[in-house]
C-alpha cells in the first residue's frame, strides 16, 4: 500500500473512511494517504520532531490526536484536506483528560 516509510509507529483512520493517517517514529511527520487509491495526499510537520508514537481521531474534538514520546506531549491537529505539503497548524494539549471511550 505505502513503501518508503521512516519507522512507521502509528495509524489511524480519517472519520469518513477515505484517509488512513501513518505516523513516522523517526521523521516526526504525518503521511497521509487516499485509502481507495493508496496516492500521497498530505505530509504533516510536527515541530516536536522525532518520536511520534502514536495516533488517534477525537469525534468530540475533531481533530487527529498524536502523542510523541521524545517531547513528552500529547498534540491534536485539524488536518487540512487539500494540500499536499502542509506545516501543521496545532495546539498542545496541557492536560491530558479525554473520553476514554474515544479512542478504543
Amino acid at each position: 500500500f505505502a513503501s518508503g516509510l521512516d519507522i512507521p509507529s502509528g495509524l489511524a483512520l480519517s472519520p469518513d473512511g477515505e484517509r488512513l493517517f501513518v505516523a513516522e517514529y523517526a521523521s516526526g511527520r504525518i503521511k497521509t494517504f487516499a485509502i481507495l487509491t493508496g496516492e500521497p495526499l498530505q505530509v504533516i510537520l510536527t515541530p516536536e520532531g522525532p518520536g511520534l508514537s502514536g495516533l488517534a481521531f477525537s469525534p468530540s474534538m475533531g481533530r487527529l490526536v498524536y502523542s510523541n514520546d521524545q517531547a513528552h506531549m500529547l498534540v491534536a491537529v485539524q488536518p487540512a484536506t487539500d494540500c499536499s505539503m502542509c506545516g501543521s497548524p496545532h495546539h498542545a494539549v496541557q492536560t491530558a483528560a479525554f473520553n476514554r471511550a474515544e479512542y478504543q
